[in-house]
């Protein structure tokens, strides 16, 4: 089965002592995803420096960018939200390399919430730094205290590897951000919008199967469509 390597997210945590208990968290979901899709599924530390990693990199066939909290407003040159809700300094300064690195490689990558936000960003794009600022009809999170997942509608463009991955131009995705692409740079194609227009899903133009999406598909393993895209994508870390 082929490796897929998955990032993690980073914790700050000190005790009342002030010792660093500080720790890195992956949801059980993102493995249990991998697996489903047909994939080996591979932790990847943060580090200080990413090319410590690079031996590992060599020895995957896929990599999985995990959803982050948000990313520094500067890298796209906005000042300050009140409602931001930052990634640590560490994470911010990992994913930056990591991800810098990895689009080097030639390896397939699905980017998934933050992952997909990161690229757009790193393309030239920049954010809208609170969704409800917009006015917009659709509710992207919902800030209610609910057990429910708010979802939404997508329409996705025909021919993207998306569509070929899950086989419709139409589904439900689930809500569950406060901030999302306002544009992307001209090495990833928009190829899926919500019904107010907020971008869904990008994928580089420059690589064979690079995927990233605004939503969480590895919380939504019970959907009818949604576990075909793990699927695509292990497919491609195996035939690459």
């Amino acid at each position: 089965m082929p490796l897929i390597g998955i990032c993690v997210d980073h914790v700050v945590h000190a005790t009342e002592g002030g010792k660093d208990r500080s720790y890195f968290k992956l949801y059980p979901a993102y493995v249990e995803a991998v697996i489903r899709g047909g994939g080996t599924p591979v932790v990847l530390p943060m580090v200080d420096d990413v090319r410590l990693l690079a031996p590992a990199i060599r020895t995957l066939d896929g990599v999985v960018m995990i959803g982050a909290d948000d990313y520094p407003p500067q890298w796209y040159g906005a000042p300050p939200h009140p409602n931001e809700e930052y990634c640590t300094e560490v994470r911010a300064r990992f994913d930056r390399a990591f991800a810098e690195m990895i689009y080097a490689t030639d390896l397939p990558l699905l980017l998934v919430c933050g992952g997909m936000q990161l690229a757009c960003l790193l393309s030239g794009g920049a954010m809208h730094q609170h969704l409800p600022d917009l006015g917009g009809p659709l509710e992207h999170r919902d800030f209610r205290a609910s057990p429910v997942t708010t979802t939404h509608e997508i329409s996705i463009t025909p021919g993207s590897r998306l569509h070929e991955a899950l086989g419709v131009t139409r589904t439900r995705v689930n809500s569950m951000h406060h901030q999302a692409a306002s544009r992307v740079g001209p090495r990833l194609n928009i190829t899926a919008r919500a019904d107010d227009g907020v971008i869904e899903c990008v994928e580089f133009n420059d690589h064979r199967w690079r995927v990233g999406t605004q939503w969480h598909p590895e919380r939504m393993l019970d959907d009818p469509v949604m576990p075909r895209l793990w699927q695509a994508f292990v497919g491609a870390c195996q035939s690459g």
